[in-house]
């Protein structure tokens, strides 16, 4: 179990890509814990693109970086007071691959959230 508060509308990890391990999660509840407004949430997947195979298998050059966002939400509107409820399979994805973003709409934005999971050794 992991809980978190989250302020600001800068994208955070709720999960970090971990090659060795896969992670399932069993459920996520957003609350929206603003005072006076509704919050609007994206969730999505972000894979990094750091390197670029040139040429031969043995010559990797490094490129400019590059992040691939696959959105599983965007701008989904939490009112003030309530509470999104995300099951298992609205959560499915590969955490070897990708790291499990959140991002709120406003700098005055604030959540509370609770996240389930198991991780796979």
């Amino acid at each position: 179990k992991k809980k978190k508060k989250l302020t600001g509308n800068t994208a955070h990890a709720l999960f970090t890509r971990n090659p060795a391990k896969d992670i399932l999660i069993t459920g996520i509840t957003l609350t929206n814990v603003h005072a006076s407004d509704s919050v609007f949430v994206d969730l999505f997947l972000r894979k990094d693109a750091i390197y670029e195979r040139q040429r031969v298998i043995t010559n990797w050059d490094p490129v400019e970086h590059t992040v691939v966002d696959l959105y599983i939400m965007k701008a989904i509107e939490i009112t003030q007071n309530n509470t999104l409820i995300l099951e298992p399979r609205e959560l499915d994805y590969d955490s070897k691959e990708f790291s499990l973003m959140i991002q709120l709409n406003a700098a005055d934005s604030a959540i509370d959230i609770n996240m389930n999971f198991r991780k796979e050794r």
